[in-house]
């Protein structure tokens, strides 16, 4: 059942069931989540209460910033304690990327705390309240204050330091030492209106002290310059991002996939860009805000694997393996139906040496997609290098019943004949792997890839018997020219096969033409090498030859030795 079926209830408004009924069927469609939100904050849901219909909104949209501010407003609205509201804003800053969200939430703090009066007052209330405020815009600082759109931020956080009383020399010395740290700050990076941001630390330096102004400034122009002849490139990198849509997953976008997928490159562009901006800022300062923009980008497309992958590299480079570690865990936490992303954790684990970790992953993964080929490979071959061959083996037949269910198809018995030929060295484990595909799933006859690697082996194994044998059964009438013998005596088809010769001719009539006709070639090969040999007689050969033209509609030129039959 749908979050939004489970928020469906009797006694709700008609806006309400329709709105449930658009989610169920278009679960991404926010228009319609929004009207449900609505009608159950005016009460028309039913016996379904908002907050329900909040957590499975949220569940679904945790970055949308302008729904966080709705949900602080409407809790204020109720008459919400000033905890339970604090919460609402704490969630909402942890899952966003949003400058005016900062600001409503230091808002909040400041009205709660006893307003503008209270923050300029000398007494011990006001100083809480300022060390309050001050450790909420260092938080919004440390998260975006280097986002090209952080100057509204700034202004609000010197606002703020205005506000503090002169009550003495100590005070008054503490307050102009406070505004000019922040102007230090802010006028070295390159975010949008640092220029105006400079004029007015100039005014303020000068309405101090007119010489030591010139000091003060100095001290910063040169990195202010550089800020400032950054911002315009960086503004045309950031304005082509869409960062005021809410997360989808790919395909889930009203503006379509070719929309979604020029929004993933331009997100690799700004940040390439940002990783190589030309400046003069330090290190750390650089570190911060190409995080900034990862931030950003991961609001923006959260539901992407590649966007926390490419994170997680970044991090890599940064601090190592395990900061790596804890972004793909956040990754396979918010996107628990990315295979990917459980085959790069589970890897990541091994890195870091701690295989059986990596080891639960994929078991979990395949726990959570029963009918994920790729999920069971990837355990099968964790399984195999961390518990060895048996436990491989027993990995693989723990599976029968999903795969005779179909869950799971031809590539997991590729997988498994891999291990068993590559790993364990053991080929005819590997053939009997085959055989029992073709036993269990008829199917698997049409299949070019099974097919295909099958006769790989075969070839690698210099098997020509059980080749040719399996050739000619896949190649229907031809098999008639060949001793019957050939049938009971090969260990890939008659009695231990299990699959009737008409079955297997009528799914291998499903294989691609090209493939057929590698088949045909390579059984020529065999039967011309037979010949050659003289355990076949020259006349059979041409049968051969026949019988292909015969069969393949698509002709390709013979052997020249061979054109004359």
């Amino acid at each position: 059942m749908s979050e939004a079926q489970d928020d469906a209830a009797e006694g709700a408004s008609t806006a309400f069931t329709e709105a449930v009924a658009a989610i169920d069927s278009s679960p991404w469609d926010i228009s319609a989540w929004n009207r449900m939100v609505e009608e159950a904050r005016e009460g028309r849901s039913g016996d379904v209460s908002p907050s329900t219909v909040h957590e499975s909104f949220f569940r679904r949209f945790p970055a949308d910033a302008s729904a966080w501010k709705d949900l602080a407003s409407w809790h204020i609205d109720q008459g919400a304690s000033e905890e339970e509201v604090e919460r609402v804003y704490e969630d909402a800053i942890h899952n966003c990327c949003d400058v005016d969200l900062w600001l409503t939430y230091v808002q909040f703090l400041i009205e709660a705390g006893g307003g503008e009066e209270t923050a300029a007052m000398p007494g011990e209330d006001g100083e809480q309240l300022r060390m309050r405020v001050v450790k909420a815009f260092e938080g919004a600082i440390s998260m975006l204050g280097q986002s090209l759109y952080a100057t509204p931020m700034w202004r609000a956080y010197l606002a703020f330091i205005r506000m503090w009383p002169e009550h003495n020399t100590v005070a008054k010395a503490d307050k102009q030492r406070g505004l000019r740290k922040i102007y230090e700050r802010c006028v070295v990076l390159p975010i949008d209106g640092v220029d105006d941001l400079f004029a007015e630390f100039g005014d303020f330096e000068r309405s101090i002290n007119e010489q030591a102004a010139q000091a003060a400034l100095a001290s910063v122009e040169h990195l202010h310059n550089n800020a400032s002849a950054v911002v315009t490139e960086r503004i045309k990198f950031w304005a082509q991002l869409d960062l005021s849509g809410v997360a989808v997953p790919p395909g889930q976008s009203p503006k379509g996939m070719r929309f979604e997928a020029e929004q993933l490159q331009l997100w690799r562009l700004t940040l390439s860009y940002e990783k190589n901006i030309p400046e003069l800022q330090s290190e750390a300062q650089r570190t911060l805000r190409i995080a900034t923009g990862y931030r950003y980008m991961l609001c923006a497309l959260m539901h992407y694997p590649e966007a926390w992958i490419e994170f997680a590299y970044w991090q890599e480079t940064l601090a190592g393996t395990k900061a790596a570690l804890n972004v793909l865990r956040t990754a396979s936490r918010k996107l628990p139906s990315s295979i990917v992303l459980a085959a790069l954790l589970a890897e990541t684990h091994a890195d870091v040496g701690d295989e059986k970790a990596g080891l639960r992953v994929l078991r979990h993964c395949v726990d959570t997609h029963p009918g994920s080929d790729l999920a069971m490979c990837l355990l099968l071959r964790k399984v195999r290098r961390v518990e060895g061959r048996l436990a491989e083996r027993k990995a693989f037949s723990d599976s029968l019943s999903q795969r005779k269910a179909g869950l799971l198809g031809y590539r997991v018995y590729l997988a498994h004949a891999d291990i068993e030929r590559r790993v364990n060295e053991c080929p005819d484990v590997a053939l009997r792997v085959f055989e029992l595909g073709l036993r269990l799933h008829a199917e698997f006859a049409s299949n070019a890839g099974f097919i295909s690697a099958y006769v790989s082996l075969l070839t690698e194994l210099r098997d020509d018997h059980n080749l040719r044998t399996l050739l000619r059964r896949l190649l229907g009438k031809v098999g008639a020219n060949l001793n019957p013998g050939d049938l009971t005596s090969s260990g890939t088809s008659g009695k231990g096969s299990g699959l009737e010769d008409g079955n297997l001719v009528a799914e291998a009539e499903k294989l691609p033409t090209s493939l057929k006709l590698a088949l045909w070639r390579r059984y020529l090969e065999l039967e011309d090498t037979a010949c050659l040999d003289g355990a076949r007689k020259r006349s059979t050969l041409g049968d051969v030859v026949r019988n292909m033209r015969l069969h393949c509609k698509d002709a390709f030129e013979l052997p020249v030795h061979l054109q004359r039959l």
